[in-house]
């Protein structure tokens, strides 16, 4: 049986928090938060709507955090962080103000997301 997201526990505010105390893993869908329907409610003005970890076959990365969201057209970026059980953390940058999917690729031997946090 395939391994699933455990639920994080959401710190801060919707322009400045942190997700920890949970588990983001490849293939288990959307990233998932206690006492909230989507990752949409945590996030100012529901700029992102979705985040999940996937598994490449070939190329370069084997892994890629995919986020489908935007950047308010007041703001210059959001910035988020993806921290996986090596303690590895890997970066994305949207200023977009179109609402796309946006995404970072990288290798680890533990891809496990335990934490993620961002700023705007």
């Amino acid at each position: 049986m395939a391994e699933e997201n455990q639920y994080f526990t959401w710190n801060g505010s919707r322009t400045s928090g942190v997700l920890s105390d949970g588990l983001m893993v490849a293939g288990g869908g959307e990233v998932k938060i206690q006492g909230h329907t989507g990752v949409s409610e945590v996030f100012d003005d529901g700029q992102i709507v979705s985040m999940s970890l996937v598994e490449q076959d070939g190329g370069i990365y084997k892994y890629q955090v995919n986020v489908t969201g935007k950047c308010d057209v007041f703001k210059s970026h959001i910035e988020l962080h993806f921290t996986d059980k090596t303690g590895d953390t890997y970066d994305l940058r949207i200023s977009s103000p179109v609402k796309e999917n946006h995404y970072v690729d990288y290798n680890s031997d533990d891809a496990r997301i335990t934490k993620i946090s961002w700023t705007q």
